[in-house]
């Protein structure tokens, strides 16, 4: 997995550019680097356009940082491919994170 995290220059939006699987393997370092990059930011919009494939470990990673979003701001999920897509309507939480 590739991870990509961009801040804007007053560094309260955030950009995540996830890049492969989004599994067991790879979830709990994306946790971690999107957590410790977090601080002050407002907005954080999370690019799938290259993430072919999410496992529950990776749908865990999605549903802590909209709870951690929650109070802070806003989480948006953007490009989400077909393949990814189905799992979250699979697990029925696409209707409670906002979808681009």
């Amino acid at each position: 997995m590739e991870i990509t995290i961009v801040k804007n220059d007053a560094g309260n939006e955030m950009t995540v550019k996830l890049k492969g699987k989004l599994d067991t393997q790879t979830a709990p370092e994306a946790q971690t680097k999107i957590d410790e990059q977090l601080g002050g930011v407002s907005k954080l919009i999370l690019d799938l356009r290259e993430l072919s494939y999410i496992s529950s470990a990776g749908i865990r990673v999605l549903l802590l940082l909209s709870r951690a979003m929650s109070s802070k701001g806003e989480l948006i999920l953007r490009s989400v491919q077909p393949s990814v897509m189905d799992v979250l309507e699979l697990v029925g939480i696409n209707d409670d994170l906002n979808i681009e």
